[in-house]
């Protein structure tokens, strides 16, 4: 299949199944064999769907999904939009800074090595410009660095503390 024959097209809250769905086998890419159970991937695939829907309807994420001529969505895509406080590097600025962190960046492994990530992230900068987002950060597989380096995409470091859990 060429790229002519996959469309994108922008999530809704009734696609939080479909997102869902989407977002359960690349969870099961993450985890070796043995270390979780089917009950777990059922819960994570469920509690994603409500995410999807909550924060899709909220305007907190948006997303996108690739769809196959056959209808078949095969790839998607998501922005947790991030409203930054004020900046004394970015007093010029008379609108509200918002980073958009990309997550859920995955492709069916039937329809993988066609740029369909590639396609996915050109729509979601190009979306990012046209919003005013002020940028766009993501964190990367080994497998995906490349992709994200050849869009203009740097490595920075950043430091977590985990709370609780």
């Amino acid at each position: 299949m060429s790229l002519v024959e996959y469309t994108i097209r922008t999530a809704t809250g009734a696609d939080a199944p479909t997102l869902g769905a989407l977002r359960a086998p690349m969870a099961s890419e993450w985890v070796e064999e043995g270390q979780t159970t089917p009950e777990r991937f059922a819960a994570f695939k469920s509690q994603a769907e409500q995410y999807y829907a909550i924060q899709i309807e909220r305007g907190a994420v948006r997303a996108w999904l690739t769809v196959s001529a056959e209808r078949q969505p095969v790839a998607a895509a998501s922005a947790l939009l991030l409203p930054y406080p004020p900046s004394l590097f970015h007093l010029d600025q008379v609108h509200e800074r918002v980073v958009a962190y990309i997550f859920g960046v995955y492709t069916d492994p039937a329809h993988r090595r066609r740029g369909l990530a590639r396609q996915l992230m050109e729509t979601i900068d190009t979306w990012g410009r046209a919003s005013g987002i002020d940028r766009l950060e993501l964190r990367s597989s080994p497998e995906g660095q490349p992709l994200y380096e050849s869009l203009g995409f740097e490595s920075f470091e950043m430091l977590r503390l985990r709370l609780g859990r």
